[in-house]
């Protein structure tokens, strides 16, 4: 069993999640939680675990550059995205 290096902030706000593949596919999306390293994000759309994904926020600003770690299929038709973070930031917790 892994465990956390660090404490994920219960934090909801909306980010633009756009892949780096031609063409790219966009789609907004909601954090449900974040840390320095990686954040948990709920979308309408299914990602590839694996796959590399900008994340803006919802009026543009550039945020980070990330790696999906897991898409997980949610009840409402909705999945959860694990990404983890190519660059730390505490960009995110000062939201």
């Amino acid at each position: 069993m892994s465990v956390r290096r660090e404490k994920r902030e219960l934090q909801k706000f909306r980010v633009l999640v756009t892949s780096t593949q031609i063409p790219p596919q966009a789609g907004y999306a909601w954090t449900e939680n974040l840390s320095s390293g990686g954040a948990r994000i709920q979308t309408d759309r299914p990602w590839e675990a694996g796959s590399v994904v900008f994340l803006n926020s919802s009026v543009g600003q550039p945020l980070t550059r990330a790696r999906v770690a897991y898409c997980q299929s949610l009840p409402s038709n909705t999945f959860a995205i694990g990404l983890e973070f190519f660059v730390q930031t505490n960009a995110w917790l000062t939201r």
